[in-house]
């Protein structure tokens, strides 16, 4: 079966009941500039949405109106936004409209994982069973190479390293352009430690593919590698989604370009959403060229339609008034004139302090004025730039005797006890990965010390074997001595209890975890009397 023969098979068992819907309930509510941008039918769309102007609404509406009007069917569209907090308020929207069945909606990066998993196997020495390694992960695999091979870690610093293995990485992609260009190691400005990062570089690339892992950078980059090396896999996407749709456009970098070009190229069908003057991300490689540039890149012969979306219907006249003064300073812009209904007899007042601690001062007196003006205190927000706000603002707010609550702190996955029970499934699921194999192997504890560890991850590389392979070997176990040994028994004697659940739904392989290690018992008898830890279980 040919991959778009492989896809409309896919399209046609995805297609899911999907009633009628109505196209006049798409249109319901809109202003003029939304309406025309919500019913353009096909060719590319350039949508120049300021904020508040109701972009995200314009997208979903999009979506139900070509539906409705039978230009495409749900599992023929794709829509892509930046966060997924944003794809799911998107679907929820579209939902109301139809069942969302077949139809894409997601970040990047999630869309890329959903073709990588489908048709990495492409590309020899992946298979679809592979992990995905957030930045911990990331930095303790560098940090575990930098030590291999006897550099000091201290000055090579996991984080520093890392950044510079992305920026390598996100410099390089021209090489999947057609070209034979790559960005030489001294074009990053690292002086005498080239030699260094080449070869930390070289064996992390290596111990990625050998633990069957990619990174955040590389879930784009090898779907990129993919269309470019396999056209005929990306003519099985392109062919099916007949209307692409992107959100935040102004935001995206190169090689995020590169995969709407690619995914876009069989019906030109190209919808970006975005504004110029919100591009905030340059420094982690947006290129506000992407959207300045949509009508150049993308007409090819074809008339590109511009709507601006200029209501605003979030802020004050006076919030316009001072944003506009500030952002049409700005060199590199699309002209707009925002405007809004909304008036206030409030005006924006601007406080200069000498020091963070004047600032959180200020900002304690300014809420007890305002408590005793009858503002409630959750009806009162601070929002601070940087972390090291954060304790001078606390410090200041304890001193004035004024009550709050931090929001945020440390993301809910990244929390000790839920990295380790997704290392565990991620262990089941692809068991090369050394990075998961290593947080596992002492949790709960079973003795096994780092020491120990280290012989084994010395045998697993002599015999070019993953660390998972070595635990579970008699041969590696029996050069650990003491209660490491028994540990390492244990642990093997683990997964073979464990065996078979990598094809089971992740609620009952997560389940049979929890079961097996004992997992609550272990955490109520660690000491630290965090309940949390087990209510985040």
């Amino acid at each position: 079966m040919s991959p778009i023969d492989w896809m409309d098979a896919q399209a046609s068992l995805e297609e899911g009941g999907g009633g009628a819907v109505d196209a006049s309930e798409a249109l319901e509510g809109l202003n003029d500039p939304q309406e025309a941008a919500v019913t353009r039918g096909a060719g590319p769309l350039l949508i120049l949405a300021g904020a508040g102007s109701g972009k995200t609404r314009v997208i979903t509406r999009r979506i139900a109106w070509l539906v409705a009007n039978g230009h495409a069917r749900p599992q023929e569209i794709l829509a892509i936004t930046f966060t997924n907090k944003a794809a799911k308020e998107m679907r929820e929207r579209v939902e109301s409209f139809f069942p969302s069945k077949g139809l894409w909606i997601s970040t990047f990066h999630s869309m890329c994982a959903r073709i990588l998993r489908r048709d990495i196997e492409h590309l020899r020495g992946w298979s679809r069973d592979f992990s995905i390694y957030d930045t911990h992960d990331k930095n303790q695999l560098i940090k575990n190479i930098v030590k291999e091979l006897g550099y000091d870690s201290q000055r090579f610093r996991a984080g520093m390293v890392s950044g510079w293995i992305s920026d390598w990485k996100s410099e390089s992609h021209a090489q999947w352009e057609g070209r034979e260009t790559v960005v030489a190691d001294d074009e990053l400005g690292l002086g005498i430690e080239e030699e260094v990062f080449r070869k930390v570089r070289e064996r992390y690339l290596r111990a990625m593919q050998e633990n069957n892992a990619l990174d955040f950078d590389d879930l784009l980059l090898k779907v990129l590698e993919l269309f470019e090396l396999h056209p005929g896999v990306r003519d099985a996407y392109a062919s099916r989604f007949r209307f692409v749709l992107v959100d935040e456009y102004q935001d995206t970098n190169r090689v995020q370009y590169l995969l709407t070009r690619h995914l876009a190229s069989w019906h030109k069908n190209l919808t970006v959403c975005g504004d110029p003057d919100q591009s905030i991300y340059a420094w982690r490689g947006a290129d506000i060229r992407n959207i300045l540039e949509f009508e150049q890149d993308f007409g090819e012969g074809r008339e590109v339609e511009v709507i601006k979306l200029e209501q605003n219907y979030r802020s004050t006249r006076c919030i316009l008034a001072a944003a506009q003064a500030v952002v049409q300073n700005n060199v590199s812009r699309r002209e707009k004139d925002l405007w809004t209904e909304r008036e206030t007899e409030h005006r924006i007042q601007v406080l200069e302090c000498g020091n963070e601690e004047d600032e959180a001062n200020e900002i304690a007196a300014q809420i007890h004025s305002l408590r005793n003006q009858g503002v409630a205190p959750d009806e009162i927000a601070i929002f601070y730039r940087v972390n090291f706000m954060q304790r001078a603002l606390e410090r200041g707010l304890r001193l004035a005797g004024v009550p709050y609550q931090i929001v945020g702190g440390v993301e809910f996955y990244q929390r000790k006890e839920i990295r380790d029970l997704v290392s565990y499934l991620q262990l089941l699921v692809n068991p090369r990965d050394d990075v998961a194999c290593a947080r596992v192997l002492n949790v709960p504890a079973r003795g096994i010390g780092l020491k120990s560890v280290e012989v084994l991850r010395s045998w697993a590389q002599e015999r070019s074997v993953s660390l998972f392979r070595a635990a579970t070997s008699e041969e590696a176990r029996a050069q650990v001595r003491g209660r490491a040994k028994v540990g390492l028994a244990a642990f093997a004697g683990l997964f073979e209890e464990l065996e078979g659940q990598a094809d089971r739904p992740a609620l009952d392989a997560l389940e049979a975890v929890v079961e097996a290690t004992d997992f609550f018992d272990w955490l109520a008898e660690s000491g630290d009397n965090d309940v949390n830890r087990e209510e985040n279980v």
